[in-house]
């Protein structure tokens, strides 16, 4: 299991079924001041959740493909945000739109 403080958390929830969203696929991005760089990609799990390696702060963008797990007027949500290790995003999806918030220690 990964050091939750040298990580990012994303955990997601299908609002509509009232549980977590199981196989979202989400990329995690990096800003290096130029450009997008990726960091890794994969799905959230039975709980909703993916665990990104993530060593220093700064500006994070995750992207999460709501358009692979349900039919939306949002396929991709974007989030863009300055991290800290430590900080986790929760993430609620429905069909017609999203919330998110960044959970700090």
């Amino acid at each position: 299991m990964q050091d939750r403080d040298m990580s990012l958390t994303l955990r997601a929830l299908d609002a509509v079924r009232g549980r977590p969203a199981a196989d979202l696929p989400v990329r995690l991005d990096r800003y290096d001041g130029n450009t997008w760089q990726a960091v890794e990609e994969g799905a959230t799990g039975g709980a909703g959740e993916i665990v990104f390696p993530v060593a220093e702060a700064g500006l994070y963008r995750a992207r999460a493909a709501a358009g692979q797990y349900f039919t939306t007027k949002f396929p991709e949500i974007q989030v863009i945000f300055e991290f800290t290790p430590g900080d986790r995003i929760e993430l609620q999806v429905t069909p017609a739109g999203y919330t998110t918030c960044l959970v700090t220690p």
